[in-house]
């Protein structure tokens, strides 16, 4: 399914509504409905940070991997696309903190659920692998600095070190915890999420 709002489509997975649809089921404690705020706010974010800057979004791609912001290959500066790959975990972060700040004055559980849903799509976010926001920044920032290759090949290096302690730490948790499989999950969704990033 596509539609257009000015230049730029947005075209939504059926997949992607129907995982939408079975987690907001399953969830039994409302969670799950703060998550998806916090993760459209990030994108709202990155794609804030791209209009204040003039850089025109032209497809939007929402899928169970995750969702795409494709645009026109115009050349910006390293700066500008660090602005843009920070700006949906800065929106998180900022959400969080005032949150936060909110919950010591009025505390109230769903507000709690809030900030840390924010903080725990920032955290995610940055995890320096293929297709987060952490891996773009820390690429971005080497190649301020050092030739593209050296730094394609620093941050390949990183990503390849976060996904086996990621995996490690699944496998320790799987079977020191009683079979918990929460983070085995995030691994197996991250490892789907790099080959599906790596296609574009």
């Amino acid at each position: 399914m596509a539609i257009r709002i000015l230049h730029c489509k947005i075209y939504i997975s059926l997949l992607f509504l129907s995982v939408l649809c079975i987690l907001l089921l399953v969830d039994q404690t409302g969670i799950m409905l703060f998550g998806i705020c916090a993760v459209i706010l990030h994108e709202l974010g990155h794609l804030a940070v791209m209009a204040a800057l003039r850089i025109l979004p032209q497809e939007i791609v929402l899928q169970p991997a995750g969702i795409l912001i494709k645009r026109k290959n115009e050349i910006t500066s390293y700066k500008k696309e660090l602005a843009v790959a920070a700006g949906g975990c800065f929106v998180n972060l900022l959400l969080f903190a005032v949150c936060a700040l909110l919950y010591r004055t009025a505390a109230n559980e769903k507000l709690m659920l809030f900030a840390v849903s924010n903080l725990s799509i920032a955290v995610f976010n940055l995890i320096p692998l293929h297709g987060l926001d952490g891996y773009d920044m820390i690429n971005i920032a080497l190649s301020m600095k050092l030739h593209k290759t050296a730094a394609d090949r620093i941050s390949g290096i990183l990503a390849i070190f976060s996904l086996l302690l990621l995996t490690a730490s699944a496998t320790a948790l799987f079977i020191y915890s009683g079979f918990n499989t929460s983070l085995a999950i995030c691994v197996i969704y991250l490892g789907i999420l790099t080959l599906v990033n790596l296609r574009y």
